[in-house]
């Protein structure tokens, strides 16, 4: 999985498992992102694209934050990141 924050939009975007389209929170095959403080469960389209929408946080730059996948069999991949890393 990868991603980009855009510290000024406050986007985060990246690539993931395609075909996610569940947003029911520890689902199978579900993913969210959490940052300061808030937590967006996330889709992605058929290549795997997604973005996350944090413009009502008032800051994320620089912030550590997470990528929770939730496999299709029920195995929960837990990825912690931060500003600047990919």
């Amino acid at each position: 999985m990868t991603y980009q924050v855009n510290p000024i939009t406050r986007m985060i975007a990246g690539d993931a498992p395609a075909g996610i389209n569940s947003t029911t929170p520890r689902a199978p095959h579900t993913l969210q992102i959490s940052i300061a403080g808030e937590t967006r469960q996330v889709t992605t389209d058929a290549s795997g694209h997604s973005s996350a929408n944090f413009s009502s946080s008032n800051y994320v730059a620089g912030l550590v934050g997470a990528m929770d996948y939730v496999t299709p069999d029920s195995d929960h991949l837990h990825c912690p990141f931060h500003r600047g890393r990919e």
